[in-house]
């Protein structure tokens, strides 16, 4: 006989089935139900005929008890303390996973920082007039895409071209008087100073040549005179005198030619002089008459500024920001008649808490969504961390959700991100919300 023949067979409430019982000394039947008050038994043993004996509740309970304790109910509890044992494994593991979760929900939500009071700026370049005047016509509105070099406002401009048009006329008359005065005045610095210097060195030589002349003659006289002492009275007498008589009048006739020729020198260097002074004057009068003609120029060109600054354009490619005046009114140097935002510097302008900015560092990324396009995301990056502020308990960018006293102010840092790169869909004053990466740069 097996071990599982020895076993009770139990109903579905786990009770021992009545009638199913085999003992060691023979069978045992259970006539009644659990619920009846005595049951008959029946034993078949050392004698033929059966006996029926009345069996109490109690007892059958005992034997019940004695029965269950076998290997199947042994297994049953096997079963249910495992069960129990992987029901406590599983609720560990899902306490330690739990656990991970809320760390890494906790590190995600303190590393990554989100920021909705964020608006997109740029940096604004005011179109000011030079000079004072009235709007003659404004070419562009706020909010109005423009390109660099693009005309955005034109003064009344009637004086300033009044004024061009003189300054013009006087640079004309001012060329002509220069070129009058310099016609042949090159020629004149070129030949004047060569004729000079060949007059003054025949000059130089007439001169000489007249010294020598005059010590000729006076040889040629003491040669006369030295003869009529000497030869007087003898046979060569008369032909000493001829021929001192004739040196002496080539001497007197070198001597006349000398002077002759001294004297045409020196009228020749005074008319050379004369050019030459000529030259200095026309000179000087040349130098005059071109500053005369510099300072017309000069004035032309502060005139064409003039007008000039009368048309206001855009150095930019950007948007405009603000109209500051309309056709007609007045405007003084240095009035802004339009702001533009450099639509290639832009970048958003975020107020983050105090206890939140202490995880912020310039270089950490961060994402851009747009309040006007939320479906694009835009990548920037941290610019410039500022000091905190106390922000005005009315200032509508403060989130007074995180305050139960919404007139108690907050303390926020400014943050500059700067987008990756430039977008046609930016544009300044664009609502904002950021996620900074904390856990970058």
């Amino acid at each position: 006989m097996s071990p599982h023949d020895l076993a009770p067979a139990t109903g579905p409430s786990g009770l021992i089935i009545p009638g199913q019982c085999h003992g060691s000394d023979g069978l045992m039947e259970l006539d009644s139900a659990i619920g009846g008050k005595s049951l008959k038994k029946e034993r078949k043993g050392q004698h033929d005929s059966p006996e029926s004996i009345d069996v109490p509740i109690e007892t059958m309970g005992e034997e019940m008890a004695s029965h269950a304790s076998g290997p199947a109910v042994q297994r049953e509890f096997m079963s249910k303390w495992l069960r129990g044992a992987a029901i406590l494994l599983a609720g560990l593991a899902a306490g330690i996973g739990g656990t991970f979760l809320v760390l890494h929900w906790y590190e995600n939500v303190h590393r990554c920082i989100a920021v909705s009071d964020a608006f997109v700026s740029g940096e604004a370049i005011s179109l000011t007039s030079s000079v004072e005047g009235r709007i003659g016509s404004i070419f562009v509105e706020e909010g109005e895409r423009i390109s660099a070099g693009q005309v955005v406002a034109r003064l009344q401009d009637e004086d300033c071209q009044a004024k061009v048009i003189k300054a013009q006329t006087n640079v004309r008359k001012a060329e002509n008087q220069l070129k009058k005065i310099e016609t042949g005045l090159v020629e004149l610095r070129q030949r004047v100073p060569q004729e000079l210097n060949q007059a003054k060195e025949a000059l130089t030589a007439s001169r000489f040549r007249l010294k020598a002349a005059e010590r000729s003659l006076r040889q040629q006289s003491s040669d006369s005179d030295r003869t009529h002492i000497v030869y007087r009275g003898g046979p060569a007498y008369l032909a000493k005198k001829e021929d001192a008589a004739y040196s002496r009048r080539q001497a007197k006739a070198e001597l006349e030619a000398a002077r002759k020729d001294l004297k045409r020198n020196e009228l020749r260097h005074q008319t050379i002089r004369a050019k030459k002074n000529l030259l200095d004057t026309k000179t000087r009068f040349a130098a005059a008459a071109r500053k005369r003609l510099d300072e017309a120029r000069s004035a032309l060109d502060t005139a064409s500024r003039g007008l000039a600054a009368t048309t206001i354009s855009s150095p930019i490619t950007g948007i405009v920001a603000r109209k500051g005046y309309a056709g007609g009114e007045p405007v003084k140097p240095g009035d802004a008649v339009a702001v533009v935002v450099d639509l290639e510097r832009l970048w958003v302008e975020a107020l983050v808490e105090e206890t939140a900015a202490r995880n912020v560092v310039v270089g950490q990324s961060a994402d851009i969504r747009l309040e006007s396009c939320p479906q694009k995301t835009f990548r920037g990056r941290v610019a410039k961390v500022g000091r905190a502020v106390e922000a005005p308990a009315d200032d509508p960018r403060n989130d007074r959700r995180s305050y139960e006293n919404a007139n108690v102010s907050a303390s926020k840092v400014p943050i500059r991100i700067e987008f990756a790169q430039p977008d046609p869909d930016l544009r300044p004053g664009m609502k904002a919300s950021v996620i900074i990466d904390a856990r970058t740069g």
